[in-house]
């Protein structure tokens, strides 16, 4: 078969082929200017994902449990020690009052001191607060003021003029002090018929406590502690008589029961004591024989409703007259 031949059939059965890329391209080409413009700098909002229409369920939030905070404790001040000065006599109040002051309050640690003069304890600087005769500092009580004579003075009373010049000048025969300090040996006068130990007793002594730059706080923590103890100082009256005989005449009285008549013009006085006291000089009761001796004692047995009576609490025994009548006389008195 001549070239040309093979040619035409080569054509056309290429013939398809080059219609279908035709169409290809056309088509392209439609698509191509079917789409619309999109600009180079701005990227595609679409996606190859399908969209759903199925509503998307929201998550379950479950309520968030609050833990409450512990509070935050503020950590306690430390304890500032502080020396409390103190004369020797009012060592024993004061340590009630600073024990009873720690237990309630623990800002301070207190340190007692004993001192003569704790005015010049804290001068120098060797205390924090002292407790001074006088209102310089803070008011913490009033004491009795004495003017004690000694025993063998025959002086009982003075007027309140008197004591105040005697308090301001001085006296060779009087000495000025706290009620509570009157030695053994010494007896306090009456200020305007008034005792130191009565209520209403005139001449007050008043107590201040003094404090040391940066003390004052601790002072007047202390004042009402210390205050009740000063003005309350409990002070215990004692009497004592001497020999006590109720035999013979006073005896032949109680008999007849006339059991007040021995102690009638006294027994107001000794009814004021706390604790009153004498000497039985005798034996009392019915019992016992008396012994060989110049004089004997028997009190009747009525006599201890009288001792009783005019406020007697302890009656001494040590003495020559109490086995007056033996010892069985001696133990019915004890009995009774």
């Amino acid at each position: 078969m001549p070239k040309s031949t093979d040619k035409c059939f080569e054509l056309f059965f290429n013939l398809p082929v080059m219609m279908g890329r035709v169409l290809a391209v056309s088509l392209l080409m439609i698509l191509a200017a079917c789409r619309p413009y999109v600009s180079d700098t701005v990227p595609s909002q679409q996606t190859d994902k399908p969209i759903s229409l199925t509503a998307t369920a929201h998550p379950t939030i479950s309520p968030t449990k609050l833990v409450r905070s512990s509070p935050t404790v503020a950590s306690s001040p430390t304890p500032q020690p502080v020396t409390l000065v103190v004369p020797a006599r009012w060592s024993g109040i004061t340590s009630e009052a600073i024990d009873q002051l720690s237990k309630d309050n623990k800002l301070w640690v207190w340190q007692l001191k004993i001192s003569e003069d704790p005015a010049d304890e804290l001068a120098q600087g060797k205390a924090g607060v002292s407790l001074v005769s006088g209102d310089e500092g803070i008011p913490a009580g009033q004491r009795p003021l004495a003017l004690v004579v000694p025993f063998t003075s025959d002086w009982e009373t003075i007027s309140l003029v008197e004591a105040k010049q005697i308090q301001m000048m001085g006296s060779p025969f009087v000495a000025v002090m706290d009620w509570a300090d009157t030695p053994a040996t010494h007896r306090a006068l009456r200020v305007d018929g008034l005792h130191p130990s009565d209520p209403d007793y005139p001449l007050l002594q008043p107590w201040s406590l003094v404090a040391a730059p940066g003390y004052e706080a601790a002072a007047t923590e202390l004042v009402p502690a210390l205050e009740a103890r000063l003005e309350d100082d409990p002070l215990v009256h004692l009497a004592a008589v001497g020999d006590v005989m109720l035999d013979r005449a006073l005896g032949e009285a109680i008999r007849t029961g006339d059991l007040t008549y021995p102690f009638a013009e006294i027994t107001s006085l000794l009814m004021l004591a706390d604790f009153t006291v004498g000497n039985m000089e005798s034996a009392l009761g019915d019992q016992g024989a008396p012994v060989n001796k110049g004089y004997t004692f028997r009190a009747p047995s009525e006599a201890a409703q009288t001792l009783s009576m005019a406020g007697f609490d302890l009656l001494s025994l040590a003495n020559n007259h109490a086995l007056d009548y033996g010892p069985q006389a001696l133990q019915q008195g004890m009995d009774l």
